[in-house]
């Protein structure tokens, strides 16, 4: 199995444990309100959502690339060194 194929695995547990308020959600309704209710936590513990939302999106696109080996050894660096340019504004 994949790396990425067991992050998608860990994140299905997840969205089962969370799911079952609304049996008639589609599972991307689910994954919404999933998002929605974490970044409510992240603004409750003094972290931006916009920050979250931008990071998330930097390590998904860093990992599909990572996975189909278009990624150069030091992105990671990079990823890491962007992130905390994000964060300390």
């Amino acid at each position: 199995m994949s790396a990425n194929a067991e992050r998608a695995q860990r994140a299905e547990m997840a969205l089962a444990a969370y799911q079952g308020r609304d049996a008639g959600d589609t599972l991307a309704d689910n994954i919404v309100d999933l998002i929605v209710d974490l970044l409510h936590l992240a603004r409750q513990n003094g972290i931006e959502p916009d920050y979250i939302i931008h990071m998330a999106q930097m390590h998904f696109d860093a990992e599909v690339e990572e996975e189909a080996g278009q990624r150069a050894p030091d992105f990671l660096s990079s990823l890491r060194t962007a992130a905390e340019e994000v964060k300390n504004g």
